[in-house]
């Protein structure tokens, strides 16, 4: 028996229960679609030239995983803003969603209040906070979350209404079928990958092993881009180590150069490449001709591809529910309790003191 499948290491570390929230993902993705179905979408949003999608941390990762969703298949442009300004093309023909679990997060809210006196489009997703408050004073519509956790155990609910808004104005194509069926199918990928089935037989504790004691390196491309950028968030988050991420085929021009120093470094990174069935033809190439390069360096890698019957929402809700469930095994392996984090917390505390 492994290290990893030792249940006790739940009630020793775990102790505000982020495996129930993982394991809780595919009923998240169900409700949340459900959910959005009543939502009401003002009629004159469609009309909306481009799309701006505002957050930070766990709140802004569905917006890139809906820019990568929709880059090479919507007439409509995404651009997702982490930061206190919007972009100067924003005006009253634009569509700007504010996505804010807590709704208080201050760089956020500053671009909500810029997006109202631009007179855009406005959209908010939020549990509630200043940002409830400002839609009732603004009248703007907002999708509510009911769902208590960390914002980064919270995805399905910035992630899968944000597929809803976009379907419901036409810059998307999603039946209802295609949701259920990928819940379906994350409900099944879940049980290969769960706490109870043994090291031997789990992908994801398997991960989670090799990346002990390393610094990861994560890289995907196409529809896994921002995949990548969840898994190195979650890995920081959950499992306080520190992670790297580079882009396929960006990192074809610049990054396998810069194999061969620090080499005391080098020996300790472990690089996890994320595959998709829909990559471009020669980004497939590329991932082979990759894989020859880092065995040619001596360094550590892993290729992950998850075989799974659904399109492109599904695949990347298998990769989300995958990387969440390896960084919380990293985390039972690293000793410390994947819900905290003391380091934000701190630098929230001072940013209030110099308000």
């Amino acid at each position: 028996m492994g290290i990893l499948d030792d249940q006790s290491l739940i009630q020793k570390y775990d102790k505000e229960g982020m495996l129930q929230k993982i394991q809780e993902f595919p009923s998240q993705v169900e409700i949340a679609w459900n959910q959005v179905q009543s939502f009401i979408v003002p009629t004159h949003y469609i009309k909306a030239k481009n799309v701006v999608i505002c957050g930070m941390g766990g709140s802004a990762i569905g917006g890139d995983l809906i820019k990568d969703l929709t880059f090479d298949t919507s007439r409509i442009s995404v651009t997702v803003v982490r930061d206190y300004n919007l972009p100067a093309f924003v005006e009253s023909n634009t569509l700007v969603i504010i996505s804010t679990y807590s709704g208080n997060t201050e760089e956020t809210l500053s671009v909500f209040k810029q997006a109202v006196e631009l007179g855009a489009k406005v959209i908010v997703i939020s549990t509630g906070g200043k940002a409830a408050s400002l839609c009732r004073k603004y009248k703007i519509p907002m999708f509510e979350i009911k769902y208590e956790s960390p914002p980064r155990a919270a995805f399905a609910y910035s992630f899968i209404p944000l597929l809803g808004i976009f379907n419901k104005l036409g810059y998307i194509e999603l039946e209802k079928e295609e949701i259920l069926n990928a819940v379906k199918y994350l409900i099944d990928y879940k049980q290969k990958i769960d706490m109870n089935i043994t090291t031997s037989s789990n992908d994801a504790k398997k991960i989670a092993e090799k990346l002990y004691e390393k610094l990861p390196v994560i890289m995907a491309g196409g529809i896994l881009t921002n995949i990548a950028r969840r898994f190195k968030d979650q890995l920081n988050e959950n499992s306080k180590t520190m992670a790297c991420l580079d882009v396929i085929p960006e990192l074809c021009h610049n990054h396998i150069v810069g194999l061969d120093y620090p080499k005391e470094v080098l020996k300790e990174t472990y690089t996890i490449i994320l595959q998709s069935k829909f990559d471009h033809p020669r980004n497939k190439l590329r991932h082979q001709i990759l894989l020859q390069i880092l065995q040619r360096k001596g360094i550590k890698y892993e290729s992950v591809f998850i075989n799974q019957k659904g399109g492109r929402v599904s695949e990347m809700l298998h990769n989300v529910l995958f990387v969440d469930y390896v960084s919380y095994y990293l985390a039972m392996l690293n000793n410390v309790d994947p819900t905290t984090i003391d380091s934000i917390n701190f630098l929230k505390d001072k940013l209030a003191e110099n308000k």
